[in-house]
């Protein structure tokens, strides 16, 4: 994991898994047929029960395709969108490692917002019991980070780990220029499938 400062984002290594991201599909059929869960106890069976990719909607609960091959994320409401973002910049850092310096807006929304998500995930409150933030650009999963500060300054966020290169960068940045709407910051409630760390 590379920091710019003291005050930065790493991703677990739990996050290892496919470059590419991964496919989504949605289907308002199925969206309309799920209700949303609204109760911890409702949470944790939508969780478990609920089909794949059931809606994109920022104020729904998902299933999705995690960052890994086979495994699932169950995602809460989005927390912040992309019209937080001002840019996104792909790096390589002095082990020649990718990292993803995103630079927030240092107005509203911008990196304020950030920090509520941060400090939710950090803490590990109900909204993000995980600790982890997805970033899901389009309906796709393309890396889920975990929280390990909860405050940074706008300038100082830096995105570290397998997955992580110029091909997310490039999509987030696209995205900033035709739709931040569809760039989200989504609470991990639940994870199936990652296969455990090895040394």
């Amino acid at each position: 994991m590379t920091a710019a400062s003291s005050r930065s984002l790493s991703f677990a290594c739990l996050v290892v898994g496919c470059l590419a991201l991964v496919a989504a599909s949605c289907s308002s059929a199925d969206a309309d047929a799920v209700s949303q869960p609204t109760q911890p106890e409702e949470v944790a069976t939508f969780c478990s029960e609920a089909p794949l990719d059931v809606s994109e909607e920022p104020g729904d609960h998902v299933r999705t395709a995690g960052v890994q091959e086979g495994s699932e994320f169950c995602l809460g409401p989005a927390l912040l969108d992309g019209a937080a973002l001002a840019s996104a910049e792909a790096r390589l850092d002095n082990r020649g490692s990718w990292t993803i310096a995103p630079h927030f807006r240092n107005d509203d929304p911008g990196i304020d917002l950030f920090n509520e998500a941060a400090s939710i995930c950090f803490q590990m409150q109900p909204a993000c019991p995980t600790g982890r933030l997805a970033i899901v650009v389009r309906g796709n999963a393309g890396a889920a980070p975990t929280l390990e500060a909860p405050t940074f300054d706008w300038d100082q966020v830096v995105l570290a780990g397998e997955g992580i290169g110029p091909e997310l960068a490039n999509e987030m940045t696209r995205l900033l220029g035709e739709d931040p709407s569809m760039l989200l910051f989504r609470p991990v409630l639940a994870v199936t499938g990652e296969k455990p760390l090895t040394e």
